[in-house]
Order: C-alpha cells, then sequence, then structure tokens
C-alpha cells in the first residue's frame, strides 16, 4: 500500500480481505461517523456508527472482496450527517489493510 495516497494497487487477481478502522476522538456533536473502503473509485463496503458523548468513537469494517490485477483499493474516513470527508485534525488514528486470501 502507498501510505501516503491511501491506495494499494492489487498485484495479483484474487479474493482479498479488506479491512480499516477509524477512531475518533471526543465524537460528541458528531451525528454519524465511518469507514468506507473504495475500489477503483466506487464504494464497496462501508460501516457508520451514531456519535455519542464518549472520549472516542470508532468505526470498522472488513470485507473479503474479489479483485482483479491492477484494482485500486482505497479507504476514507467520514463524519456528520453530511458525511463530509474527515480531515487528519478529525481523526485520532487509523490504519487500513489489505491481505490476498486466495484465488
Amino acid at each position: 500500500m502507498t501510505y501516503s495516497a491511501g491506495l494499494f494497487t492489487v498485484p495479483v487477481s484474487g479474493r482479498y480481505e479488506c479491512a480499516t478502522n477509524i477512531m475518533f476522538p471526543g465524537a460528541a456533536g458528531q451525528t454519524q461517523i465511518g469507514a468506507q473502503i473504495y475500489v477503483n473509485g466506487s464504494l464497496a463496503a462501508f460501516a457508520y456508527a451514531n456519535g455519542g458523548s464518549v472520549a472516542n468513537w470508532s468505526a470498522y469494517i472488513m470485507r473479503h472482496i474479489r479483485l482483479n490485477a491492477g484494482d485500486q483499493v482505497s479507504f476514507y474516513a467520514f463524519h456528520n450527517s453530511t458525511s463530509a470527508l474527515a480531515t487528519s485534525a478529525d481523526i485520532h488514528s487509523t490504519w487500513g489493510q489489505v491481505g490476498w486470501i486466495g484465488s
């Protein structure tokens, strides 16, 4: 994965496990937070949660997705009811991973 760009280019066609976790600090006032997985610029999977008044709030998603060589996988964090893309200042921590699990 090219971490700075947030993109993973699939080297070999097959089934992949794609997962990401996003943690937001102090989600009070945020009505919706979430994590999304995109393949080639199209939404492939998402997980949303309602924000609360807890110290930290997180969204986690993991999916097995059949991908072709050359496909690009990216991860996004969203917040608030408008589903605005979260900025780095909004996010406490995040990680994303793509792992090959078979053909």
